[in-house]
């Protein structure tokens, strides 16, 4: 569709779950957590990381924008299913760290990207799911934030993993973020512009107490995009004008929703 969606700017091909270029670091997935049958969480490979013994400790204030191809409001933070025409949602959720740590690892200023497609009500599972982390990390600043958002290391991701029946890679990139300029972007492979909807008094309405898995809770902020496109991964997009929440939460690796 053009020649908005080529590769990272450093010239690697395009990150799909099945030619990986072997330039850029990556945290080796076990071939069962790559592609499993059905959304049964037992489906895990034996040697992955469980909450229960080798967990890091770690947490996470983070500013969030997610989009998807729902029209404003999404129902899904009612645990609705997608008011799509065909019933299925194309995610991308964007995090900037303020601050955080991976057990010793300073984590702050960091970004990572989380895109899945998910075939109908996003508790249902059967997500097709990819991972971009900030290269500007060093080696273990990378390691820590593909094992967080991968869902190796316990916390809501692991959650997201559970429901994830193929991992279409885990890789870095140069991410772009801001809720001040409202932009999120990887050059030739993603970019989000929104705005807030106009509420009432020409407030920003905000949901809250909801079953969103990010916020937990907290106050998610309404917009639309004006701008919404991704490539890569094998997933390619056009969701311009959907639906965009955005806020800041904090997360740890024993956070639940």
């Amino acid at each position: 569709t053009g020649h908005w969606y080529w590769s990272l700017a450093t010239g690697h091909r395009p990150l799909t779950g099945h030619r990986r270029s072997q330039g850029h670091a990556e945290m080796q997935l076990p071939i069962e957590r790559r592609v499993r049958t059905g959304v049964r969480c037992a489906n895990i490979a034996p040697n992955r990381i469980s909450r229960s013994d080798a967990v890091t400790p770690w947490e996470l204030e983070f500013d969030y924008i997610e989009t998807c191809n729902c029209p404003p409001n999404c129902p899904c933070p009612f645990t609705g299913a997608p008011s799509t025409d065909y019933g299925g949602c194309h995610l991308m959720m964007a995090f900037h760290v303020v601050r955080g740590n991976f057990g010793a690892t300073p984590l702050d200023g960091l970004n990572a990207i989380l895109v899945a497609e998910v075939p109908g009500n996003m508790r249902a599972g059967g997500y097709r799911t990819g991972v971009l982390v900030d290269e500007r990390g060093d080696p273990d600043q990378q390691a820590a934030m593909k094992a967080i958002f991968g869902g190796a290391a316990g916390g809501v991701f692991e959650g997201i993993d559970a429901l994830t029946v193929e991992w279409l890679g885990i890789d870095a990139a140069p991410i772009e973020f801001s809720t001040e300029t409202r932009r999120a972007a990887v050059p030739g492979i993603l970019e989000v512009d929104y705005a807030p909807i106009d509420g009432f008094g020409g407030r920003t309405p905000e949901l809250e107490h909801t079953r969103q898995r990010i916020a937990l809770g907290g106050k998610l902020k309404c917009g639309r995009s004006s701008v919404c496109r991704f490539g890569s991964f094998g997933l390619e997009w056009d969701n311009s004008g959907g639906n965009v929440f955005w806020g800041r939460y904090t997360h740890t690796h024993e956070s639940r929703n």
